[in-house]
């Protein structure tokens, strides 16, 4: 993990030794899950157009790009929008499997190492909660999202999309992924070393963050 100049947190993705030698092909499956999803979107106009502006947006963020090399070590997955109908701040998530097989039958999740748990005890936190009058209930928006992901790990993270001209193109995301299986230790993992560094300069939300946080989903 390193800190950018402009202050924000870049990670490396977790991978497990020698994972090059199990990986597989994945483009030509993720080619074809993305074509037939096409297709069902013929029928539901409604989910493709909030389908296309939720990756508009991702694009103008800069969270994801125009593949930049054709790296042999590579990764591609299907991704599917879900519709949340109860939540006020998110009404659509593009949800990216990370678990799907490529051609020797190993995922990118296969070979990737989870991460140690980082968080809190659930119960702990509720019962601490009760100790005071008042308690603030904060949210990080899109916070796996806020982390970089190193410039030698985005080809392993992969997808097909086409771009403003209605071509198929190869993009690659360049921060943290849901839907990996280390997204939420690389998450937590910022998150402490955020409250390290920040540490003297904001002593009270230091605290918050090291004893008072929670992840979910």
């Amino acid at each position: 993990m390193k800190k950018t100049v402009d202050g924000r947190y870049e990670v490396r993705i977790p991978m497990k030794p020698n994972f090059q030698e199990k990986l597989g092909d994945s483009k030509t499956k993720a080619i074809a899950q993305f074509k037939h999803m096409e297709k069902k979107f013929q029928k539901q106009n409604k989910l493709a157009e909030a389908y296309k502006a939720f990756m508009k947006k991702y694009s103008d963020l800069g969270h994801m790009k125009p593949a930049v090399s054709n790296n042999k070590v590579e990764c591609y997955y299907p991704h599917h929008i879900v519709e949340r109908a109860e939540s006020l701040s998110t009404k659509y998530r593009v949800v990216y499997n990370a678990s799907n097989k490529t051609s020797t039958g190993y995922s990118l999740n296969d070979l990737m190492y989870r991460g140690p748990n980082l968080q809190k005890d659930l119960q702990t936190l509720l019962l601490k909660w009760r100790q005071y009058e008042f308690v603030f209930c904060a949210d990080l928006e899109k916070m796996f999202r806020q982390i970089l992901v190193h410039e030698d790990d985005q080809p392993l993270q992969k997808i097909i999309w086409r771009d403003e001209h209605g071509t198929l193109q190869s993009f690659q995301r360049t921060t943290v992924t849901y839907g990996t299986k280390s997204a939420s230790f690389l998450a937590m993992m910022t998150l402490k070393k955020l409250e390290r560094d920040e540490r003297e300069n904001y002593p009270e939300a230091s605290k918050v963050l090291e004893e008072s946080f929670y992840l979910d989903e």
